[in-house]
């Protein structure tokens, strides 16, 4: 049994380390950008996508070798490079500063795993085979893919919405569980699947202010 634990981390302006310039780096380095995250490369050289993303996101590149003094105020890093022995000393200075890292492919060299994410505005759903097995993560990623569409996204931003108003109007935790409850009684997916997102909301508004 895995004994990584599950927690979703707040990297919004913070310094995440992307060791190597290839394919593999370009996908960690766009997926840590959508979570707004300062991110550094460090490579001798890295793709034209990289170079890319540069230009108008909030990427840096160092087109060096990797030491450790690049590694200082991150709050994680990742090892994509193309030598086991610069992924090695990656992994080796974050243990030193106790930095979580992850060594693409090598689980035995990561202390967090990153895993395979369905996205449906604020709703996330994370997948992960504690680096058995990539591909099952992948398909299961598809199987929930089709099974939560978009209106997720819209739903969870009418909840979000509701609950304010209710921690503002209802001060007995009771009254308010039962208000939620309702909510989620009230069909609100359906009507968004259906093009009335402006009725589900109405309907949400209507129970939590009646």
């Amino acid at each position: 049994m895995s004994s990584f634990y599950p927690i979703f981390l707040d990297i919004k302006g913070k310094k995440c380390l992307v060791v190597g310039g290839g394919s593999v780096a370009e996908r960690k380095v766009k997926s840590l950008l959508k979570f707004a995250a300062k991110v550094t490369v460090v490579a001798p050289q890295v793709s034209p996508e990289i170079e890319n993303l540069a230009v108008n996101q909030n990427l840096t590149i160092v087109k060096a070798r990797f030491e450790p003094s690049h590694m200082e105020n991150a709050v994680l890093a990742i090892g994509s490079a193309n030598s086991k022995e610069v992924n090695q000393t990656v992994y080796n200075e974050a243990e030193k500063l106790k930095i979580p890292v992850n060594i693409v492919d090598q689980p035995e060299l990561c202390t967090f795993m990153v895993p395979s994410l369905v996205r449906r505005g604020d709703l996330s759903i994370a997948i992960s085979t504690s680096g058995k097995s990539p591909a099952v993560a992948k398909t299961v990623r598809k199987l929930l893919e089709a099974e939560f569409g978009n209106e997720w996204g819209e739903y969870l931003e009418i909840m979000g919405e509701a609950r304010k108003i209710a921690f503002k109007t209802e001060p007995e935790q009771k009254k308010r569980e039962e208000m939620f409850n309702e909510i989620v009684k009230a069909n609100l997916l359906e009507m968004i699947r259906e093009g009335n997102s402006d009725g589900a909301r109405r309907k949400a508004m209507e129970i939590i202010k009646p």
